[in-house]
């Protein structure tokens, strides 16, 4: 992997690439893991923590002569919002609750600043116009930038989930690869739970760098001591404050605004 200073937040891909961009905690790096076996085909058991770099590289981790230097095709990660000279790309949209519950536990580890550890002053920013990174911008400019832009294929984190060999074949084939008949679960498998968890055991350092908490939401990180949780009112109030967007993603809601599956941040 490349030691040079990282690509950074604007990168442009050249056009024949693709972006894999989502707000953060939205469920990349699972992702990666599937594209990475797709890409790497035959080789797809040696997708890893270590070797992830190699296949579908991070722009804020990878240099930019490092990147250009994959062979195609090349799936490159971002957090960025859409940008007019983005091509061919892959967004991963999440519910916005589950998305803040996980986004706040990251940031956390890194800081404890009053804005992040008060749940409630925590939830006011998610839903404000500042964002806690910049770049990023927040969840709604974020998402809603990329709902607008052009070859781009929207998916849901959640239709991963319930219906991963129609959401993976649907991603595969945006990508330009063709789909064997039987390669969806061989994608599936090398970025499964149980096997992403041993991955996490064996390669702690380098899982840990990625933010990493699991494959799919079958693995919840513990509980920040001495850190309230977000509640259910908590992410109800998120949801409220993205209703239209909620909406328009399809995401169930019941009568207060709140997801009729969703439980609070413990």
């Amino acid at each position: 992997m490349a030691v040079s200073r990282p690509a950074g937040p604007h990168f442009i891909p050249h056009r024949g690439d693709a972006l894999l961009a989502s707000f953060p905690r939205s469920g990349n790096t699972w992702v990666r893991f599937i594209l990475a076996a797709a890409i790497a085909g035959d080789c797809r058991r040696e997708v890893d923590f270590h070797t992830l770099e190699n296949f579908v590289p991070d722009v804020y981790v990878s240099s930019e002569r490092f990147i250009r230097g994959r062979p195609r095709p090349r799936v490159i990660k971002t957090h960025q919002a859409a940008n007019p000279l983005f091509g061919r790309s892959i967004y991963l949209v999440r519910e916005p609750g589950a998305v803040a519950a996980s986004y706040r536990r990251f940031l956390l580890t890194y800081s404890r600043t009053p804005d992040l550890v008060d749940p409630g002053r925590f939830t006011e920013q998610f839903c404000s116009t500042a964002p806690h990174i910049r770049e990023f911008g927040t969840w709604r400019t974020n998402v809603e930038s990329w709902l607008q832009a052009p070859e781009t294929l929207v998916i849901r984190y959640e239709d991963i989930e319930t219906d991963p060999v129609t959401s993976t074949k649907r991603m595969v084939e945006h990508i330009g690869l063709s789909v064997p008949e039987q390669g969806i679960q061989g994608y599936l498998d090398v970025a499964s739970a149980e096997r992403m968890a041993a991955l996490d055991q064996e390669q702690g350092d380098s899982s840990a760098t990625l933010g990493y908490r699991g494959g799919g939401q079958s693995i919840k990180p513990p509980p920040l001591e001495g850190v309230a949780p977000l509640n259910v009112e908590h992410l109800a109030h998120i949801r409220r404050s993205h209703a239209d967007l909620v909406k328009r993603l399809g995401f169930e809601t019941s009568d207060d605004g709140s997801d009729r599956r969703l439980q609070p941040d413990c």
